[in-house]
């Protein structure tokens, strides 16, 4: 309970563009849901912070996440809500311009390959705060 309150604040505080608030929540999120073992908590917060990732100019970092998460959903056959769906495609069409097509396709590729503690590594592991 507790901690599902805090990712989805970490959510709002997101599309409110309180970055850095977004920042701190949703790293804390991905530590307690990896200590939790929920991966259903670390995939919707893992693509929150694919969100994010772009919003701080870090497309490479956000297409390994989105890879990750696409292929943790669809290996346990979790599908994703149309309101998160339609951020994701925003975040992901931005990506795909920032890096290219191939660079685009390797990143995902090698997110898609990442174990959940990589996952969570690329997601809270030196983040910077920055471009707020």
């Amino acid at each position: 309970g507790y901690l599902w309150a805090r990712a989805r604040l970490g959510y709002v505080a997101f599309r409110e563009k309180n970055l850095a608030a977004a920042q701190d929540i949703l790293m804390e999120c991905m530590r307690e849901f990896r200590t939790d073992r929920d991966r259903t908590g670390l995939i919707f917060t893992a693509e929150t912070m694919v969100c994010l990732f772009v919003e701080l100019n870090q497309p490479d970092r956000a297409a390994r996440l989105f890879g990750w998460a696409e292929a943790t959903r669809e290996a346990t056959g979790d599908s994703r809500p149309q309101l998160e769906q339609m951020d994701l495609n925003r975040s992901t069409s931005v990506i795909y311009r920032k890096l290219g097509e191939n660079k685009f396709k390797d990143m995902l590729n090698e997110g898609s390959a990442m174990t959940l503690d990589e996952a969570v590594e690329v997601a809270v592991g030196n983040l910077v705060a920055a471009h707020y």
